[in-house]
């Protein structure tokens, strides 16, 4: 009896790990857990792209946070407007053909209690309650959180050195730049001499 060449063996291999993959893949996105996934990131992710976009055209700092500021007063929004992801879920995923509830056969886990303990959480039995709970909520808090802290630093770097902009140098009164100054000198006093502030 031949043997296969080692080098078919191999491919026949790849093949059926990319066909189970393939089939898994499928079995993913035929659920409705998936489609809430797409217009949850799509919330988040598309004006978070044009913020990237904003980044990359040299646009001034201040405009930059604003729409920072903007994104993360929608996202708060957004948590309180669950509904309103649901339902566009759900038109989503009926214009694609799909099932347009949660899937409700997944096993809920029970919460230990002790015989002391005066407080029971209360389990989450529906499907969409749990995603809304642990996926929707989470995400949406841990983005304005992220947005919130990496801009802030941004932020607070922009204001030290609006002494050196040319629209502050040429738009304010030398006592305010001397002010705006102080507040740079004293931020980075090892590099930059107090004397500075009193040249003219």
């Amino acid at each position: 009896m031949r043997q296969l060449p080692q080098g078919a063996k191999r491919q026949g291999a790849l093949w059926t790990d990319g066909l189970f993959e393939a089939s898994s893949l499928k079995k993913y996105f035929e659920r409705f857990l998936s489609v809430m996934n797409i217009v949850l990131l799509s919330r988040i992710l598309g004006p978070l792209d044009i913020i990237s976009k904003e980044c990359s055209q040299n646009n001034p700092m201040s405009h930059l946070f604003a729409f920072c500021w903007n994104h993360s007063k929608d996202l708060s929004e957004l948590r309180n407007n669950w509904n309103t992801v649901l339902f566009s879920a759900k038109e989503l995923a009926q214009s694609w053909g799909m099932p347009s509830e949660f899937d409700s056969s997944e096993r809920v886990s029970r919460v230990k209690k002790f015989h002391d303990e005066l407080s029971n959480d209360c389990r989450l039995e529906s499907a969409e309650q749990r995603y809304k709970v642990k996926v929707f909520n989470r995400i949406i808090d841990y983005t304005i959180v992220q947005i919130t802290t990496r801009f802030k630093s941004l932020r607070d770097t922009d204001q030290v050195f609006t002494c050196l902009k040319p629209t502050a140098i040429t738009e304010t009164n030398d006592d305010e730049l001397l002010k705006m100054s102080k507040g740079l000198i004293r931020e980075y006093s090892d590099d930059i001499s107090h004397e500075l502030s009193d040249q003219q």
